[in-house]
């Protein structure tokens, strides 16, 4: 709350900040399809109670980064009071980026810390041998990537593969198939219902192919694979790890230093073990590249 901006950055952010400010209309692209039903239900009320609505988008920030720090806690298997934990939940609150993207007014953050609950869920239940699967985690990964849907839909991918793994290994499939479209439905039909079908399918059609060939930084609209694979790598390397880049001060070079350092190290521990040879690690692996490729590409 702190840190909370209180002007528009860009475009979506203002669309998002309409749709909490004035009204949810899809139609009026506030915000924009697919309208993100479950982040906006999420900030509505606090901006209710908190009268700012750049205060909401600070404290929904806030709770996805104590959510991201938990979700990744589960999928490492650590606790929080631990040396372990304590490092992670660091690294976490004082990534720049992560910070910058929880004071944004975007969904960003919330639904990385939903795609990644999903995920450790999923991994949790697929992990369990067959006599002892733990239905309780697979029926949570399979809600969550529903809602996933209806928060930040381009993260669906990263979870797809580990969902499947679920309802394959589940002696309920039937049961989870159900939960997920219930947790689907709770965000779709009110949409539907307050947009109209025929305005919502308008909506789409519009935003997915100005999307795809007009504005959406695809391979469509920018098809130079070396500028694309170098903004990946900027996107990684930069911004996401607070690394060197040419233009960048060069104190982050120690930070360059850090992260290869701590890598290699790192690396060469998980090498030495077996846990890494394990199905659902590869699961896991799986879907990130899934994830990666889409990011890329789309």
């Amino acid at each position: 709350m702190a840190t909370t901006i209180t002007y528009i950055e860009d475009p979506d952010s203002l669309r998002f900040a309409l749709s909490v400010a004035d009204a949810y209309d899809i139609a009026a692209f506030q915000p924009h399809f697919p309208g993100y039903p479950v982040f906006w239900a999420a900030v509505k009320p606090l901006y209710v109670l908190l009268g700012s609505f750049s205060t909401a988008f600070s404290v929904v920030g806030g709770l996805a980064t104590a959510g991201l720090i938990g979700a990744l806690l589960t999928l490492w298997q650590k606790p929080l009071r631990s040396a372990h934990g304590l490092a992670l939940a660091g690294a976490v609150l004082l990534n720049p980026l992560l910070w910058l993207m929880a004071n944004r007014y975007m969904p960003d953050l919330l639904g990385a810390a939903c795609a990644l609950a999903a995920l450790a869920a999923c991994l949790r239940a697929g992990m369990s041998p067959v006599e002892r699967f733990d239905e309780r985690a697979a029926l949570l990964g399979v809600v969550l990537a529903g809602l996933l849907a209806g928060l930040r839909l381009s993260y669906v991918p990263l979870v797809v593969l580990p969902v499947l793994l679920v309802l394959w290994r589940s002696a309920a499939g039937g049961r989870l198939v159900l939960a997920g479209g219930a947790s689907v439905a709770v965000w779709l039909v009110p949409m539907i219902v307050d947009t109209g079908w025929g305005t919502l399918v308008g909506a789409a059609w519009t935003q997915t192919t100005g999307h795809f060939t007009e504005f959406g930084g695809t391979v469509q609209t920018e098809s130079d694979v070396g500028r694309r694979t170098a903004g990946f790598v900027r996107g990684l390397w930069a911004d996401g790890l607070g690394a060197w880049w040419p233009g960048r001060h060069p104190l982050t070079v120690a930070v360059s230093a850090g992260v290869l350092g701590l890598g290699a190290a790192g690396a060469w521990r998980l090498a030495e073990r077996v846990s890494w040879r394990h199905r659902t690690v590869w699961i896991g692996v799986a879907g990130v590249l899934v994830y990666a490729g889409w990011a890329f590409f789309f």
